[in-house]
């Protein structure tokens, strides 16, 4: 990953924005991009570990889509063992 990626890029010109302006983007909106953003480059990591020059951005994007999909499964699977655990 590089530092100065048009998403750092685009991220630091927002963060600059919006900066004297806070309540016009949330810090979870920031924070959404960073995840989203971070998400998406290890899904692509995986497509072209497992496809290797054969991977494209659909087999990513799909990979992320599995991963999110993964995580609710996780967490709805926590929050029912704590509600039974109360």
């Amino acid at each position: 990953m590089k530092t100065d990626d048009p998403f750092n890029k685009q991220f630091k010109i927002l963060a600059d924005k919006y900066k004297n302006m806070p309540h016009l983007i949330s810090d979870e909106m920031l924070e959404s991009c960073c995840v989203i953003n971070d998400a998406l480059e290890v899904a692509w990591a995986t497509a072209q570990s497992v496809f290797e020059d054969k991977a494209k951005p659909d087999h990513a994007l799909k990979i992320l889509e599995i991963f999110f999909d993964h995580a609710e499964r996780i967490k709805t699977e926590r929050q029912k063992y704590t509600r039974t655990s109360d």
